[in-house]
């Protein structure tokens, strides 16, 4: 099955995900992707379904996804600088029609102000979910300096919304207070979330908070009194910004998608697959579409390549090992390596760790923690040879007990005990003595009979009679007896 899959993907290959995957990075940037084909019938095999077939099916399919991904985006245009331009400013109209969305008829403004009111009269806090004195009085302290403190920033940075006039400080604030609040415009929504990030602040018990949701519900309507004209309007108002924000946000993101690929295939040869690495870039992408300023002259292409190295760069350091690596270790690894390098250059031999300790000014302690952190991971199951054997089988500890054999040990003891229980005394104490059982040694014949004044042929008569009413009275008991010295 792998081998049908593999070999149609191979036939299926576009030229233009061809031209795509063997394009430099400004190539792919700058020209778009030729999707146009002439596919031929692809000729069947068999099927396989060995390992090495399963994983051609892992790969046949993530390569199907890869291809579809690049003919899809290679339909998709480039920007110019005025389209570019254009959707930026539909990306800042959209936060301003949501920025006077919020300042419709000072609503925010009298939150704040009741809501401090009400702090202050211990009026909308719930005291029956909070069991700490303290506590409570902290977080009442801390949220009336914040909102008071939301109060001023609102007042002198809302008063009349004129865009174009906006300079960069400003449409930062103006970000900022939109990212922040775009989900809280309704004061229900708002006053709902206080009160849940209030209960987690001081350790509420979950199950004394239901019984206060209608109690939240009419507080929130009470200190809210916004007439019903205003409100209809500002959500008029934050929906077309919000879809003026979405139209401007997806118009940059979806014309630079090939930016991403092409800055992921540097990465390729990483830990990841180039598709996780496109996926990661892409968020990164979106990130830098939400802080882009076209008014201090970059273009939005040299502005997200930051965003998305440094999305693709944290997700290898982050999700490229099988045991995670901190950051900071894997940077300093980096220095280590270019100066192993450098003095590998300059000396023609494999540096010491006290001389990559002076040439870079790390402890060699830490140095040596980080030669063991960033060694390959090998499993345990890999196979090792040609054979069934694995890593396991060769790192075994041959010291180790089996566990079997304590089991067995006991099971030994139980049957040997039933077994000589069924002899005579004299019987008994012969085969003990002869075979070493509860005995520091074993005896001859003739040790045997001098301890019982008889020759060493009738302590061998007695002991081959012993064995054979063993053998015929307790067949099973021998069976097992059998099986052990065999063993």
């Amino acid at each position: 099955m792998g081998g049908i899959l593999l070999y149609g993907v191979v036939m299926s290959f576009e030229p233009a995900a061809a031209t795509a995957l063997k394009q430099s990075p400004e190539e792919m940037h700058e020209g778009a992707v030729d999707d146009r084909i002439e596919s031929e019938p692809a000729e069947r095999k068999e099927p396989k379904t060995d390992a090495k077939g399963l994983k051609a099916l892992q790969t046949a399919l993530l390569q199907n996804n890869l291809l579809s991904y690049l003919r899809a985006i290679g339909r998709i245009p480039l920007l110019d600088r005025e389209g570019e331009a254009e959707l930026a400013d539909l990306l800042m109209d959209g936060k301003c029609l949501v920025l006077e969305a919020m300042n419709e008829g000072k609503w925010l403004n009298r939150f704040c102000r009741d809501f401090i009111q009400g702090l202050e009269k211990d009026e909308f806090l719930p005291d029956r979910l909070i069991s700490n004195r303290e506590l409570r009085e902290d977080a009442r302290l801390h949220a009336r300096a914040k909102f008071k403190a939301l109060a001023v920033w609102t007042l002198e940075h809302t008063p009349d919304i004129n865009k174009k006039n906006m300079g960069a400080e400003r449409m930062a604030y103006l970000s900022e207070m939109v990212d922040h609040y775009r989900s809280h415009i309704h004061a229900e929504h708002f006053w709902a979330y206080l009160m849940r990030s209030y209960a987690i602040a001081v350790r509420i018990r979950g199950s004394k908070a239901r019984p206060l949701r209608p109690e939240v519900k009419t507080r929130a309507d009470r200190i809210n009194p916004i007439p019903q004209r205003a409100r209809v309007r500002a959500r008029r108002l934050y929906r077309r910004g919000i879809a003026r924000m979405d139209e401007g946000k997806n118009g940059l993101v979806l014309s630079n998608l090939r930016l991403v690929v092409a800055i992921a295939k540097r990465y390729s040869k990483r830990a990841m697959s180039l598709l996780d690495l496109v996926q990661e870039g892409n968020m990164g992408l979106m990130k830098a579409s939400e802080k882009f300023d076209h008014r201090r002259g970059h273009k939005f292409s040299t502005y997200a390549t930051w965003w998305i190295r440094q999305s693709i760069t944290r997700s290898i350091a982050d999700d490229g090992r099988t045991i995670r690596v901190p950051v900071h270790l894997l940077d300093a690894w980096q220095r280590l390596r270019r100066a192993e390098g450098v003095l590998q250059s300059q000396t023609g031999e494999f540096p010491t760790n006290q001389e990559l300790s002076e040439e870079t000014g790390l402890d060699t302690k830490l140095i040596r923690r980080i030669r063991k952190l960033v060694q390959p991971v090998m499993s345990l199951d890999a196979p090792v040879g040609d054979d069934d054997a694995t890593v396991m089988d060769l790192v075994g500890d041959p010291e180790c007990v089996d566990p079997q054999k304590p089991v067995l040990h006991q099971d030994l003891h139980r049957a040997l005990s039933r077994v000589l229980a069924s002899l005579t005394e004299r019987e008994s104490k012969i085969i003990r003595m002869r075979f070493g059982l509860g005995e520091r040694r074993t005896y001859t014949l003739e040790e045997v009979g001098s301890c019982f004044n008889l020759t060493r042929e009738r302590i061998r008569q007695i002991e081959v009679a012993a064995l054979r009413k063993i053998a015929g009275s307790q067949r099973g008991e021998s069976t097992l007896l059998s099986v052990y010295m065999e063993a």
